[in-house]
């Protein structure tokens, strides 16, 4: 690479405030000496105002990125994107090779910014479940719809985080399900739902994704009990996910004693009974 070449590079990484990325000269000369023709051409043709990047700045010299033919472009597309407060980290999955090909790039990123937070788009953006998903856009503009929606009616970010984790789930897109659920996590309200990695897993969203569940023909029903019964979902859900409970013969039985029940103590003492 020509000297001249570099002493460009690295007044496009002054003008972006890149320079304290690389920990030692030895590090950058080496990145720079693998920059291909179209990655070098990229980055020195860059004219974006450092202010509309600012954020996420360290990923203009991102490999992946510099690879895209209409770099500047999705640059630009990304420097859209001002709701990235607190996850502003997680920025560098747009760069992920799988997203940089999907043929969703520039719509999911004008999508996302219309979020009150990128965050949850950001989790399932780069996820190849997600990108080749058939509810792909439909699922996108809930989440963001459902992030928009706590401006008048203010909902925890369960919500949101419930419907990024089904919206991204492989058994829930392949069942005949997955838009009912995903539509009513939306409405049911976050006294339904459990944060990921809750233990124990006894929650709507949690159902919605359950093996066991989506292979009931109860699942609807079970969805829409547990959606009209938050205050009873420790009893229902293990009875509703437990195979030995789904095929036995008095399963409709237990579920409806429990829900019947004329107070949740009794509806407790009857899931004790019926698990014993």
């Amino acid at each position: 690479m020509k000297k001249e070449t570099i002493k460009q590079i690295i007044e496009q990484m002054e003008k972006y405030e890149l320079t304290e990325t690389f920990l030692c000269d030895k590090e950058f000369e080496t990145w720079v000496l693998k920059l291909n023709s179209t990655q070098v051409n990229n980055f020195l043709s860059l004219d974006i105002d450092i202010e509309e990047i600012r954020n996420v700045k360290n990923l203009l010299i991102n490999n992946n990125l510099l690879n895209c033919a209409d770099y500047k472009q999705r640059v630009e597309a990304i420097s859209k994107l001002k709701n990235g407060d607190g996850c502003w980290h997680l920025f560098s999955d747009i760069c992920k090779p799988n997203f940089l090909k999907s043929r969703n790039f520039y719509k999911d990123l004008e999508m996302l910014s219309k979020a009150d937070t990128a965050r949850y788009g950001l989790w399932i953006l780069g996820e190849d479940t997600f990108i080749n998903s058939p509810y792909h856009d439909e699922d996108l503009k809930l989440l963001v719809e459902s992030n928009d929606a706590r401006k008048k009616n203010p909902l925890n970010s369960l919500v949101s985080e419930a419907i990024a984790t089904v919206a991204g789930n492989a058994d829930s897109i392949k069942s005949p399900y997955h838009q009912f659920d995903m539509n009513l996590i939306a409405t049911a309200g976050s006294n339904c739902l459990q944060p990921g990695h809750s233990y124990p897993e006894c929650s709507l969203n949690n159902l919605a994704i359950n093996k066991v569940s989506l292979e009931d023909k109860y699942h609807l029903d079970n969805m829409r009990i547990l959606a009209e019964n938050p205050n009873l979902y420790k009893c229902l859900y293990e009875i509703m996910t437990d195979p030995n409970f789904v095929k036995g013969k008095n399963y409709r039985y237990e579920v409806e004693a429990i829900v019947n029940a004329k107070s949740k103590r009794t509806a407790r003492a009857l899931y004790y009974y019926i698990v014993n």
